[in-house]
C-alpha cells in the first residue's frame, strides 16, 4: 500500500502491517513515547496519564483501547491532544495500574 508522500507500510500475510512499538506500562503515569504505537499505563490511584510522542500532530487520530479494567477505572478516552502529546483519562481513579494500548495515525 502506498500514499504519495507518505512512506509505505510494513505488510504482512493477509493485509496485516506492523508499525514501531514501545512498552512503558512497567513505569505508570506519565511517559514519553516517541514510536507511533504502544503502551502506557494509568498510575494507582490516578485518572489520567499523559503520554508525549513526536509522531503526535494536533491532526493526528489517536486510537486507544483499555488492556485490563479494574473495578473502578472502567473506560479510557482521549481528552486532550496537541502536537507532541496526548492525555488519556479514565472514568475513575484506577485502583491499580491500568495499562493501555494506542496508535497513533497521521
Amino acid at each position: 500500500m502506498s500514499v504519495k508522500g507518505v512512506a509505505p507500510l510494513n505488510t504482512g500475510a493477509g493485509g496485516s502491517f506492523t508499525v514501531p512499538y514501545t512498552d512503558n506500562s512497567g513505569t505508570p503515569g506519565n511517559t514519553t513515547i516517541n514510536t507511533p504505537s504502544g503502551r502506557a499505563a494509568i498510575a494507582a490511584s490516578a485518572s489520567a496519564c499523559v503520554v508525549t510522542n513526536s509522531s503526535v500532530l494536533t491532526t493526528s487520530k489517536i486510537f486507544i483501547t483499555l488492556k485490563s479494567a479494574d473495578t473502578t477505572l472502567t473506560s479510557i478516552r482521549v481528552t486532550a491532544q496537541s502536537a507532541g502529546s496526548f492525555t488519556v483519562t479514565g472514568n475513575a481513579a484506577a485502583t491499580a495500574a491500568a495499562p493501555f494500548d494506542f496508535l497513533v495515525v497521521n
